[in-house]
């Protein structure tokens, strides 16, 4: 299983219609969509890739194989930006 954790320079802060990440390493700040919220969220909770793909499958009806596509692409963005990182357990 791989376990998803923020980056240690990194402050989050949860809105209404989204969240930010805060980079205090380069001062940049993320803002992150709703979905992209729910998929981060998930994740650092300590949920499967699978099981969050199976809760937005049921949300919005979209092909599994497209979701699974851009939640990984929407991590590895997160990950190459070092706002997130993966490891295994």
């Amino acid at each position: 299983m791989i376990t998803w954790r923020l980056g240690t320079e990194v402050q989050i802060a949860r809105e209404r219609d989204g969240t930010i990440l805060f980079n205090l390493q380069n001062g940049q700040l993320y803002s992150l969509t709703p979905v992209g919220s729910v998929i981060l969220d998930r994740l650092l909770g300590g949920r499967e890739m699978s099981a969050v793909i199976d809760e937005l499958e049921e949300a919005y009806g979209q092909p599994r194989a497209r979701l699974e596509s851009d939640a990984r692409r929407f991590m590895h963005e997160l990950v190459e930006k070092g706002l997130c990182h993966a490891g295994d357990q």
